[in-house]
């Protein structure tokens, strides 16, 4: 799966922390004054906020499955080691 390559990975964090630092970054519209530019900014925020969780959703994810790999080759490993001592003896008895 692509969200278990760590380029990936990292690539989507940048890009969420991006989204995330230009969604803080969005002047604040001080009270008693309208805008006249319109929905512009408003779907701009909105757009770099669901951006931002959405990347970093997928970062998150990818390092889960990351460290679920890895949890599961360390188990197959302990695996092949315990078997590896269990014959270790019957070889040199016989």
């Amino acid at each position: 799966m692509v969200f278990r390559n760590w380029i990936v990975i990292g690539i989507l964090a940048v890009v969420g922390l991006a989204l995330i630092s230009y969604w803080i970054s969005l002047p604040d519209v001080p009270d008693g004054v309208t805008p006249q530019s319109g929905m512009d900014d408003t779907v701009k925020a909105v757009a770099a906020l669901a951006g931002a969780i959405t990347t970093l959703g997928g970062a998150v994810f990818g390092v889960l499955g990351k460290l679920n790999e890895y949890r599961l080759a360390k188990l197959e490993i302990e695996e092949k080691r315990m078997a590896l001592e269990e014959r270790k003896p019957k070889n040199e008895d016989g």
